[in-house]
C-alpha cells in the first residue's frame, strides 16, 4: 500500500454566485413587455400602453394572463383568467394607459382542455417617465399680435442747407474732370493750327 501525499494548502479564494430562479415546468417562456418608446423588452421606458408576448405551448387552447403593481399579485391590473382567459394567442395589447414612472409585474400561463401549466416566471418592467414642460418662460400660443403707433407728425422750419448725397457729389467731381480735359483738348488743337 501506499500512504497518502499531503501538500500544501492553496490560496483561498472568494467565490460569489448568482441567484437565479429554477424554470417553471411547462410555463411559456417570457419574450417580453414592449411598446412604442420601450428600451428594451422587459426593462424601463416601456410605454404606457404595452404588448406583452410569449413562446407557445404545443396543445395550449387558451392562455391566462395577469399585470399587477406588485409581484404577489394582490394589487391586479388586469385578471385575465377563468371566463376571462385571452384565447390561443401569444400576446396581449393592453388597452388602458398605464401610470408613468410605475414598476409592474406580469405573468401568463397555458391551458387545454384537461390540464393548465404552471405560471412563467414573473417579469417586471417600469414604464416611461412622464415628460416636464419648462418652466420659468412663457410659451406663445397661437398667432403673435403686433401693435404699431403713428408717430407724432413734426414739422420742420427755417431749413435753408440741403445735404446731397455722396454719389451726387461724384458726379459733379468727374463732370468738371472731363469739361478741362475737353478745353485742353480744344485749346491744343486750335494753336496747331
Amino acid at each position: 500500500m501506499t500512504a497518502p501525499a499531503f501538500g500544501p494548502w492553496s490560496d483561498t479564494y472568494t467565490v460569489t454566485t448568482e441567484l437565479v430562479a429554477p424554470a417553471l415546468p411547462n410555463a411559456p417562456a417570457m419574450v417580453g413587455a414592449v411598446g412604442e418608446g420601450s428600451t428594451r423588452a422587459g426593462g424601463w421606458g416601456v410605454s404606457l400602453q404595452p404588448t406583452f408576448y410569449w413562446q407557445p405551448i404545443q396543445n395550449a387552447t387558451t392562455y391566462e394572463f395577469q399585470l399587477a403593481t406588485d409581484t404577489a399579485f394582490s394589487d391586479l391590473v388586469v385578471d385575465a383568467t377563468g371566463g376571462k382567459a385571452l384565447g390561443d394567442v401569444q400576446a396581449y395589447q393592453y388597452d388602458g394607459t398605464l401610470s408613468y414612472d410605475t414598476a409592474y409585474f406580469w405573468r401568463v400561463r397555458a391551458l387545454s382542455a384537461s390540464s393548465q401549466t404552471s405560471w412563467s416566471q414573473v417579469q417586471g418592467f417600469t414604464t416611461l417617465t412622464e415628460e416636464v414642460a419648462p418652466t420659468g418662460t412663457a410659451q406663445p400660443t397661437g398667432q403673435p399680435t403686433f401693435t404699431f403707433t403713428q408717430p407724432a407728425e413734426t414739422t420742420v422750419t427755417n431749413v435753408t442747407e440741403t445735404i446731397a448725397p455722396a454719389y451726387i457729389w461724384a458726379i459733379i467731381v468727374v463732370g468738371a474732370i472731363l469739361v478741362i480735359a475737353v478745353i485742353v483738348l480744344i485749346v491744343r488743337t486750335r494753336r496747331s493750327v
